[in-house]
């Protein structure tokens, strides 16, 4: 399922939009309080176009998406919580505070 989601993203985002480089996915994959799973590929959109077509392509793919900003995720708040390829460790914050714990 990977394979044909990638070479999509690619025609989106160009060859620069997307990576599988190992470090790319390491550095994607966790955040100052937590690491998560490996993600299979990176995807960077440089226009609001792009973010929204990538976001389609990963919809119709039921692909999971890990959302990451500026701050890289500092405070564990973008990670998904549920479902298959996601951390099944980590928890929705309640009420917009973290205990924690993991």
């Amino acid at each position: 399922m990977t394979k044909p989601v990638i070479d999509t993203l690619t025609q989106i985002l160009g060859t620069d939009g997307v990576s599988e480089a190992d470090a790319d996915r390491a550095l994607f994959s966790e955040d100052i309080w937590a690491k998560g799973e490996l993600a299979d590929f990176v995807i960077t959109p440089t226009t609001t176009q792009q973010l929204a077509d990538a976001v389609a392509v990963a919809h119709r793919a039921n692909m999971p998406l890990n959302p990451r900003g500026f701050t890289m995720n500092r405070g564990r708040v973008c990670r998904p919580h549920a479902g298959p390829g996601r951390n099944r460790h980590a928890r929705p914050l309640q009420n917009g505070s973290d205990s924690g714990d993991q």
